[in-house]
């Protein structure tokens, strides 16, 4: 891809001067960028293999539509600040069409997941906010109905009370 004479230009007076870019964002109405700002390689190479594992990976083969699970039982910090390179990931692999699902039967958790991968410096705002599914006792009940050699999933079971209630 070709680029255009203006492009390098203005390109060049940001790389000469940095703080420039400041003088243009206050100019414009934005907060300042850092002050120390300095010039890097601007190929932004992956080098360092990063693997994600979601709790479960669903796609549509004829439509590459995907959905990615994870059942939270508590806030898991790691985890979710692993949740955008998941769905970059997916996304690069299989195209844009897809969704991140979290299922928690805590509201807590509920209310962590849905802020816990968005991130803003400035007004740059990045991250993914999940489709959350909070299940109470109804919802569980209809969604994990008992049957022959099904175990039994309560609330209790997702948000880990039952096992904390018998002191594991």
């Amino acid at each position: 891809m070709t680029t255009s004479t203006v492009h390098d230009s203005v390109l060049l007076w940001l790389r000469d001067d940095p703080s420039r870019l400041s003088s243009l964002l206050v100019l414009t109405g934005h907060p300042p960028c850092p002050p120390m700002l300095t010039v890097e390689d601007s190929a932004l190479r992956v080098i360092v293999p990063i693997e994600v594992s979601p709790d479960l990976v669903l796609r549509d083969l004829e439509t590459s539509e995907w959905v990615l699970v994870e059942l939270q039982r508590r806030p898991d910090e790691v985890k979710a600040h692993r949740w955008p390179m998941a769905m970059a990931a997916m996304a690069d692999r299989h195209g844009p069409r897809g969704e991140l699902v979290v299922i928690t039967a805590s509201s807590a958790v509920a209310r962590w997941a849905k802020r816990v991968a968005r991130h803003e410096k400035g007004e740059t705002r990045w991250g993914v906010t999940p489709t959350v599914l909070l299940l109470g006792v109804a919802e569980a009940e209809v969604v994990f109905p008992l049957g022959p050699g099904v175990a039994h999933v309560s609330p209790a079971h997702l948000t880990g009370r039952e096992a904390t209630e018998r002191g594991e």
